[in-house]
């Protein structure tokens, strides 16, 4: 639910010390990150199903929705008439559901305190409850809550005990990629950033392909982005920003697209364009200004002014500087104050004006003191000893650069530390890693190895047979006989001599597309980042077209790349246990409004004659085989012509999709080979469209992959007619098609 999204008022303070460093290039301490934490959204439980009414969801979405809005008497009024309704029916359920979205509002408000009291009652109400889902979510809810009040150790403890709760009594997954966000946030603010984006890449995988959690694939992209960042791998966290800041311009996500602002800006000024950054920080504020996000305001005017200092511009740093502590002080901010001495105190400093710069700098350091931040404290400490020492006051000079030596020292060895933990970390998990795909290349090779006995085994079983026979039959003609056996073991010799080859053939075709694909992909991401960078600086138009070029070329092979990774997944994959229930007409509906725009582009006539009945299938990959024998159909056909789909049922147990289309036809000589990956025929497009060779493939695998078949009729030069022949339920999967897995007329 959107209320369950956190507003962090600053990162960890671990992250504000590592991104304080040269000269404070980076500002992170109030990064107001909607959905920092990934939400969930679905209330249902089979512990609990049916405990909370229709009504009463639709209040805590509103309460949930006043909340996000900074509501408070709204959300408040909400909160009491539901908590009334829950005490009254003794139902746990919804009052562990109130005191979760309540909780959510106190963590936006950054009241830690309240918050901690709260997730406590949560858990204790949970507990009662029996719901295996709140007992989840509830302690998710306190490891995030011990993470903001600094208790980082704890939190991830918690973290890990939600974890044994949800794999010992859930039996869904559905939280799983709530648990990874959190621990993977929590292991970033304890600076072990390999586990960090090892959790937040696999939440990546597990929400992949779900329009649903798009606000929280912007989420998970915006702190990969900020751990990139961190590392100092600028681009790659500039292309995860602006992933990020993309879904939420769609989605209108105010707050989102806020703090996406700002950490563009971060990214920028890390790849040295200052200039860039500057202007993007102008932007956010405006935008900031507009929607009186005030805090987020306070943000920008620092990282302005780290820029200014950056550019040289001392005057300007100082005015933004000022204003940015005057609206710390308005809102009573000391995150705010502390940040903004430091950055004016360094700005006066450049500029010569020593008084002034040691006043803001000696707030800096108490107010870093009384935080604890030891990289602020070291570093004013440094600006403090010049100071003093510029003006000749030696013994107070000393003193502060004694301090500034011991923090150092003890900065140096926390990083040492971090770094060890991190490498440690990594090693294992890479270890990991290596001795699962060991085991796996392993037990691949035992199969093969398996499968190739038991053929040969049955060779000899039949050789012998037919031997003693005719050696009972054909006893005088021993030569003959000595012949026979020899050939027959230089065929074994020869069929094992094959095996192998042709293992080592698919090995190699396997390991070669894998590092091709994988190899591609990175840099294709980075030429298209970069594409968008350049296009936002002023460019003729001769060089702008260039860089159109290059961008659809780019996506182009993006595609490509993406389309061979999602053959290799469905290839390894197993999907009949995550068969469903589900219409026919539901499964067009999915897929067909992209096609009706495509066709209408060729003025092609798209006809619908679907059978509505109830199949039980995986519906990703039904929506994928009318995707791609539809998109064929349109390339292929000439303007103006008609284009069919008719779904219907075929026998008692199975159902068809078939795509008739008017158009080129398929050569008869190119018919045996139209199945086969990068399979191309002589024919082309008729509007000049691409064209890769695996859509057919594709078809054909996850035809497979359903139980299925798929096969070509002859219409004679009047066009193409696709069947595809699907079992109606995993019932009927170990009964044989009418036709062949994959039959072409000859």
């Amino acid at each position: 639910m959107s209320a369950q999204r956190i507003r962090m008022l600053f990162l960890s303070l671990n992250i504000l010390e590592k991104t304080m460093k040269n000269t404070f290039i980076v500002f992170v301490f109030i990064t107001l990150l909607i959905g920092c934490t990934i939400t969930e959204e679905n209330k249902s439980d089979s512990n609990g199903k049916g405990l909370i009414s229709d009504i009463q969801k639709q209040m805590l979405t509103e309460m949930d929705r006043n909340y996000d809005k900074f509501l408070t008497a709204e959300g408040d009024s909400l909160r009491h008439l539901l908590w009334e309704e829950a005490l009254a029916d003794s139902n746990y359920h919804l009052m562990v559901e109130i005191k979760i979205t309540q909780l959510t509002h106190y963590l936006m408000r950054g009241d830690f305190r309240e918050a901690y009291e709260i997730v406590n009652e949560a858990i204790e109400l949970s507990d009662k409850s029996g719901s295996a889902r709140h007992k989840v979510l509830s302690r998710k809810w306190l490891a995030d809550t011990k993470a903001e009040m600094g208790e980082k150790e704890q939190a991830l403890e918690i973290i890990n005990e939600a974890f044994e709760i949800f794999e010992s009594e859930l039996e869904s997954d559905e939280l799983k990629h709530v648990l990874l966000g959190t621990r993977g946030k929590i292991f970033s603010s304890l600076d072990r950033n390999y586990e960090a984006l090892a959790d937040y890449y696999e939440v990546i995988r597990i929400i992949e392909g779900d329009e649903e959690q798009r606000r929280n694939k912007a989420v998970l992209n915006n702190m990969i982005g900020l751990i990139l960042n961190d590392q100092d791998e600028y681009e790659e966290a500039l292309e995860r920003f602006t992933i990020a800041y993309n879904i939420n311009r769609e989605l209108n996500s105010v707050h989102n697209l806020s703090t996406n602002l700002n950490n563009l800006a971060l990214a920028l000024a890390g790849m040295g364009k200052t200039e860039q950054a500057i202007d993007t920080l102008f932007a956010a504020i405006a935008f900031n200004t507009e929607y009186d996000l005030k805090h987020a305001v306070i943000q920008n005017k620092f990282n302005l002014a780290v820029n200014f200092i950056k550019k040289g511009d001392y005057i300007n740093a100082i005015d933004i500087g000022r204003e940015g502590l005057k609206l710390s002080e308005e809102l009573n901010f000391p995150f705010g104050k502390l940040y903004h001495n430091s950055v004016i105190s360094r700005a006066y400093f450049n500029n010569g004006n020593y008084d002034t710069a040691l006043g803001h700098a000696l707030d800096a350091y108490e107010l870093s003191s009384h935080f604890g931040i030891r990289q602020i404290m070291s570093d004013v400490t440094e600006l403090i000893y010049k100071i003093y020492a510029d003006k000749g006051e030696t013994e107070q000079a000393l003193a502060y650069l004694e301090t500034h030596h011991e923090l150092k020292l003890e900065l140096k060895e926390n990083v040492r530390s971090a770094q060890i933990s991190e490498l440690r970390a990594q090693y294992n998990m890479e270890q990991k890693d290596a001795e699962f795909q060991l085991l796996q290349q392993n037990l691949a090779i035992q199969e093969s190895l398996n499968a190739s006995q038991r053929q040969i085994n049955a060779i000899l079983l039949i050789t012998m047979i037919i031997v003693t026979g005719f050696l009972l039959y054909t006893f005088k003609n021993q030569r003959r006989l000595r012949l026979l056996l020899s050939a027959l073991e230089d065929q074994k010799n020869d069929i094992q001599k094959k095996n192998k080859a042709l293992e080592k053939l698919n090995s190699d075709r396997d390991a070669l597309i894998g590092v091709i694909v994988h190899d591609l992909k990175n840099p294709l991401s980075s030429i298209s980042g970069l594409v968008e960078v350049m296009s936002m600086n002023e460019i003729d138009e001769e060089n702008r077209s260039l860089l159109s070029m290059i961008d659809i070329s780019s996506k182009k092979m993006q595609r490509l790349v993406n389309n061979l990774l999602d053959i290799k997944k469905v290839e390894r994959s197993d999907i009949q246990t995550e068969f469903k229930e589900i219409s026919t007409r539901e499964i067009v509906e999915d897929s067909m409004s992209a096609f009706r725009m495509m066709a209408a582009r060729k003025l092609i006539i798209i006809q619908e004659d679907i059978d509505d009945f109830i199949v039980k299938t995986y519906p990703d990959y039904v929506s994928r085989i009318i995707d791609n024998l539809i998109s064929n159909a349109i390339k292929f056909s000439n303007l103006g012509s008609k284009v069919s789909l008719t779904i219907k049922k075929a026998t008692d147990n199975f159902w068809e999709i078939i795509v008739d289309d008017e158009g080129i036809g398929i050569p008869e000589k190119e018919k045996e080979k139209l199945f086969q990956m990068f399979s191309q025929i002589s024919n082309k497009p008729t509007g000049g469209e691409s064209s890769t060779g695996i859509g057919l493939y594709t078809v054909a695998l996850l035809t497979s992959k359903l139980n299925g078949t798929i096969f070509l009729e002859d219409k004679k030069n009047q066009g193409s007619r696709f069947v595809c022949r699907l079992p109606f339920s995993t019932s009927s999967v170990n009964q044989k098609a009418d036709k062949e897995y994959v039959r072409v007329p000859g």
